[in-house]
């Protein structure tokens, strides 16, 4: 589960990871768009549950968009694995 992940919802909030190690970099707001981007950078390889929280909202967020590493916002579903 660790990486770095990329994050994107419509709105504006204070974006903090919970229940393991990382943090959130690179956190921009556009407000022409209305649209927030940021990393999440996961640290630790031993946790197997991320929780992000958003607060100071001003009226919630929407269409929460959390990107896996190395993957695009352009695929739709994951790899299949070859073996």
């Amino acid at each position: 589960m660790h990486g770095t992940y990329k994050l994107s919802f419509l709105g504006q909030a204070l974006v903090s990871v919970e229940l393991t190690s990382g943090h959130i970099a690179n956190q921009t707001f556009d407000p022409v768009t209305n649209t927030t981007g940021a990393d999440v950078v996961i640290d630790s390889q031993d946790k197997s549950k991320m929780q992000l929280v958003f607060q100071n909202t001003s009226g919630g967020v929407k269409n929460v968009k959390l990107i896996r590493p190395g993957y695009s916002a352009a695929e739709t579903f994951t790899t299949r694995l070859r073996g």
